[in-house]
């Protein structure tokens, strides 16, 4: 999940920012490794998305480039370093140190909240004051099963997320969601596979979002904008594939989804949020036959 910046990184835009920044990084690194410049008051040291800067003893300062997302804008417009991890408060698990905030259920059968307040436009190098636009995410068929925090390794190093052991017991898979600091940090929800699924099985999302949106299905991806607004606001969903823990990331393969908006229903004064829809994906046995588990989608 992201932000309509996010979204832009990571796809529209993704080669021309990433050609910029490593331009800007190889210009950079032809002065110095680590560039060292006249002394300056520390309380003046401008900070940016990809950066950081360190005041060093001699009084001089040292800046760092980075080709990813390592900051965050809060809401006094202050650049704070992203921590992507999740804290478990009164409320459930939370992070809340990143441009979006994730509130992640105490039970897998509850509805995680993501709420995208990013504040900065990487691109235009804008703040953001359009309002937050909120969407919570409610994994179906799951049973009530408590979530806790565990350190692993989904496929990227070393990592902390939420995870609902079992929380599919017919067929022994957890539900787990994940912040993942890549290039531009996103919310992953993964389904872990212990065993070997013999049958084709749907795996489905309620999603509700808290403004009327405009929805872009590509066949690969989903693109989500708030509707009749010029807004920066947005959100997306993409990565639609599965891999096992043999090629992992790599040899990742596509699979078949849906996002589609529900239907209001009156016949059986059955109530549905008119923001209200479904998310499924579509895994399939043939997948498993050869596959080493655990396997992730």
């Amino acid at each position: 999940m992201k932000n309509n910046s996010i979204i832009k990184l990571l796809k529209v835009k993704t080669i021309m920012a990433i050609v910029c920044t490593l331009v800007f990084i190889l210009c950079y690194s032809c002065k110095s490794q680590a560039q060292v410049s006249t002394a300056i008051d520390s309380s003046k040291l401008r900070l940016s998305y990809n950066s950081k800067t360190a005041v060093l003893d001699s009084g001089k300062r040292q800046t760092e480039f980075h080709g990813k997302w390592i900051n965050y804008m809060d809401e006094t417009n202050t650049w704070k370093e992203i921590d992507p991890l999740f804290v478990k408060t009164t409320k459930g698990f939370e992070m809340n140190e990143a441009p979006f905030k994730v509130l992640a259920p105490f039970y897998a059968d509850e509805p995680a909240v993501f709420n995208n307040n990013n504040r900065y436009d990487v691109f235009t190098n804008e703040i953001i004051y359009d309002k937050p636009l909120e969407q919570t995410i409610q994994a179906l068929g799951t049973a009530h099963v408590a979530g806790i925090t565990e350190t692993g390794d989904l496929g990227w190093g070393k990592a902390q997320y939420v995870v609902y052991p079992d929380a599919y017991p017919e067929i022994h898979a957890d539900l787990i969601y994940w912040v993942h600091q890549g290039t531009a940090p996103r919310l992953r929800k993964f389904i872990r596979f212990k065993q070997k699924l013999f049958e084709n099985t749907d795996f489905q999302f309620r999603v509700i979002y808290s403004d009327e949106v405009e929805t872009l299905n590509n066949g690969e991806n989903v693109t989500v904008t708030l509707k009749g607004i010029n807004s920066k606001r947005g959100s997306g969903w993409d990565n639609f594939y599965i891999w096992d823990s043999k090629g992992g990331w790599a040899e990742r393969k596509p699979i078949r989804f849906d996002f589609e908006k529900q239907i209001l229903a009156s016949t059986n004064n059955v109530t549905t949020d008119p923001n209200e829809y479904i998310l499924t994906k579509h895994i399939e046995a043939e997948y498993f036959k050869t596959a080493v588990l655990p396997v992730f989608t």
